[in-house]
């Protein structure tokens, strides 16, 4: 916990707190499904799956997504 002399957040800033994560988690899970990773990684359809109806601009994204380095999630 940071002390903020207990100012609330700004939702701008809380917006752009929460979009971080989620992006880093989107990536992580991206990442993850890198054959180098053998029997732990995960599928692609999983993935896709999970994400599917979150992903900003989801219609424009190549089918090889994942595979990309950064795609953006959309409130």
């Amino acid at each position: 916990v940071v002390d903020n002399d207990n100012t609330p957040f700004s939702p701008s800033m809380v917006e752009k707190t929460w979009l971080r994560a989620i992006n880093d988690r989107l990536e992580l899970d991206c990442l993850m499904t890198n054959k180098r990773f053998r029997k732990k990684a995960i599928k692609l359809s999983l993935v896709k799956n999970t994400w599917k109806g979150v992903l900003k601009d989801e219609e424009q994204l190549p089918s090889n997504w994942a595979g990309a380095a950064r795609v953006l999630v959309g409130i």
